[in-house]
């Protein structure tokens, strides 16, 4: 039985998770543990059977849009998620015993690495990046007040524990430089095979299939921190 956890700050790593389980053999037993519909789970996973265990174990983090971040509300929530999650440890220990785990997956939620060396099994993160690497990165560029900044260190310091509990880090390409126990391995780009559509989306368009076109992102991307006036519409 592998007991998978997958963060639901976004479906990206929903699609990173279904990617590697579809190498796994199909008779192996498989929990999902996460808040990410499982309807989304089934598409990427067709025929594939696994358990749906709702649960969340980080919050990622959290703005007024999809292109911005609010540091205060960020660590407000996730210090509340930490506390829950670390009085849950014994609990979720447990939880993976009775459910008769051999293997605990984590992309890229930390306590469930906490737990799974509580209960003696071993562990493997899947991230390239971590919310301490994140949430230290926010902090250079935002500069907050001296207390909010206090506090999210001593954050990132509770997250950092968890994910230094991790027997294997495998490490994906795109990523950020962060922290992690054990040993690393790069895998290289993890994702699902992309499928050519350019006819189909022309036609939908009124298009003309063969003319190259480009696509202008005109969000906030990389630019938190920086005074840039209010979002493009």
């Amino acid at each position: 039985m592998i007991v998978h956890y997958i963060s639901a700050h976004g479906f990206g790593h929903a699609i990173r998770a279904c990617a590697i389980i579809r190498h796994l053999p199909a008779d192996i037993p498989l929990t999902l543990r996460t808040r990410v519909p499982e309807f989304l789970l089934s598409q990427e996973l067709p025929g594939r059977s696994f358990t749906h265990a709702p649960a969340a174990f980080d919050v990622g983090t959290l703005g007024p849009d999809s292109a911005r971040v609010d540091l205060a509300r960020t660590v407000e929530a996730a210090e509340a998620m930490a506390d829950a999650a670390e009085q849950a440890l014994p609990a979720e220990a447990e939880w993976l015993t009775r459910q008769g785990a051999r293997l605990v997956v984590s992309d890229i939620a930390p306590a469930p690495l906490a737990a799974a060396r509580l209960a003696g099994l071993p562990s493997i993160l899947v991230a390239n990046f971590t919310w301490p690497a994140i949430y230290r990165h926010l902090l250079e560029l935002e500069a907050p007040p001296a207390e909010l900044a206090r506090r999210a260190r001593a954050l990132c310091d509770r997250l950092q524990a968890h994910y230094d509990q991790a027997d294997l880090t495998l490490v994906p390409d795109m990523d950020v430089e962060f922290a992690s126990g054990g040993r690393r391995r790069r895998t290289g780009l993890v994702t699902r095979r992309g499928t050519a559509r350019r006819a189909e989306l022309a036609a939908a368009a009124g298009l003309d299939p063969p003319p190259p076109r480009a696509q202008r992102y005109r969000g906030l991307g990389g630019a938190q921190g920086r005074d840039g006036g209010a979002a493009p519409a």
